[in-house]
């Protein structure tokens, strides 16, 4: 704090110097006060609009690795299909098909239903879960897949009779679909986190312009202070003795 003494010398207090601060109470600036809270709540949205968005991308990562994994067995399965469409293969090897096929099935639905993130499934339907990365609470959403057999058309697939393989490609086709959404929504994340910690960085900069105290300054300035009030002292103590003096002449 540099405030103007009673003889127009500027004091500075220990005080505001150990504390590094220009502004450390309402008395010392109270229009530079409001400024410096109203960025620190700024700062303090951008902040943790930040770190929401750095959860969605998490969220997304998580999302999309599971997906990969479904779009493996699907491929498996059209493989398998494939394999099963030959002619020449008897009711008992279309059965053995069928078993490795079930096997991939079930690795689907497992996926499905242990793919969560902060105990939210995140493969077992259509949400859209709002991400907050703005000081206001607004910002993107992320919407989760549906990857259940039965909306991939592939509930009961069997191919010891009559089957369409084109379920397998439709489904691998609505994989794919839901990668791209999940790519999209990592992007647009990234894009919110970096503006949110870039902005931050400057909200703080100005934060510390207006709170921070000039130390160089204020230490040149609490000397010059100490310097002015032992060279006020002394002439005090010079005038008591020369008007002690004259005291004792006129004795």
């Amino acid at each position: 704090m540099r405030v103007e003494g009673v003889n127009g010398y500027t004091n500075v207090n220990y005080g505001t110097i150990a504390s590094g601060k220009r502004i450390n109470g309402a008395a010392d600036d109270a229009a530079g006060l409001t400024q410096v809270q109203n960025l620190k709540s700024q700062d303090n949205g951008m902040q943790v609009g930040g770190q929401n968005a750095k959860d969605g991308i998490n969220l997304t990562k998580i999302g999309d690795g599971a997906l990969s994994g479904i779009h493996d067995y699907l491929q498996s399965i059209k493989s398998a299909s494939v394999k099963a469409s030959s002619g020449l293969l008897t009711a008992s090897d279309k059965s053995a098909i069928q078993k490795e096929i079930d096997g991939y099935l079930k690795g689907i639905t497992d996926i499905v239903s242990n793919t969560t993130y902060n105990t939210k499934n995140l493969l077992d339907g259509e949400n859209a879960l709002g991400m907050a990365t703005n000081p206001d609470g607004t910002g993107p959403d992320v919407k989760t897949a549906n990857a259940t057999l039965k909306a991939l058309g592939l509930e009961g697939y069997n191919v010891t009779g009559n089957f369409d393989m084109s379920r397998v490609d439709k489904a691998i086709d609505q994989i794919s679909s839901m990668r791209s959404g999940m790519g999209a929504s990592a992007n647009a994340l990234e894009g919110a986190y970096n503006y949110n910690m870039n902005a931050a960085e400057n909200l703080s900069g100005a934060t510390s312009r207006i709170e921070d105290l000039d130390m160089p300054q204020a230490i040149s300035d609490k000397k010059k202070d100490e310097v002015l009030e032992e060279y006020k002292n002394m002439m005090l103590r010079n005038q008591m003795e020369e008007e002690s003096l004259v005291t004792k002449l006129m004795k």
